[in-house]
């Protein structure tokens, strides 16, 4: 069975704009928490330093508290944006894959197993993915130093083969949001 790409494309943004209002109201809880947290991990809370006072490097210096701080709370809101991602995602799935079911916005965020399944088929992609970009990252490094014109002109099909790959595994996000099972011999033949 071949899938209609571009027929699936256009069906899902006709269906994002015809249900735009539904999509603002999951999307803006978990967008406007992170915000919020990010830009409280990367804020500067310190006192700027006084121009006359010299500043020696030490080889190892003990953290101060902004240090502490900046790298609790940028965990801290990288562990919610793991958490939300797939929250977010699967009932966004779910609400185009099974147009039927009725939901409401706190029922998408529960934590149920079908997050951990999409969650587990999130890394597992970035697990098959990360061999691509360090053998391709590495190849093209050292063609930039060798051969710069052909590094260059390399550059461009490294990202498109990167970006098929990941459309082909991408296959395994719809299928555990709707609580499907999916092999990747199966995937790979889906998206042939």
């Amino acid at each position: 069975m071949k899938i209609p790409v571009f027929a699936t494309i256009g069906g899902s943004f006709r269906f994002f704009w015809n249900h735009r209002v539904q999509f603002y109201y999951l999307a803006l809880p978990p967008v406007v928490l992170l915000a919020i947290l990010f830009a409280m991990a990367g804020s500067d809370w310190s006192l700027p330093p006084k121009l006359n006072q010299p500043h020696t490097f030490k080889m190892l210096e003990t953290p101060d508290a902004e240090t502490i701080w900046r790298s609790v709370s940028g965990l801290g809101a990288f562990m919610i944006m793991v958490i939300v991602f797939p929250l977010y995602s699967v009932a966004w799935h779910r609400s185009y894959l099974i147009q039927n079911e009725q939901g409401t916005i706190g029922s998408c965020y529960r934590w149920r197993w079908r997050h951990w399944s999409f969650l587990w088929s999130m890394i597992k992609i970035s697990l098959i993915l990360l061999p691509v970009f360090l053998v391709g990252g590495l190849f093209t490094s050292f063609l930039v130093a060798a051969f710069p014109p052909v590094a260059i002109l390399l550059m461009p099909i490294l990202i498109i083969f990167v970006f098929i790959c990941y459309g082909r595994f991408s296959l395994w996000l719809p299928a555990a949001a709707v609580d499907h099972k999916m092999t990747l011999q199966q995937v790979l033949a889906l998206t042939r």
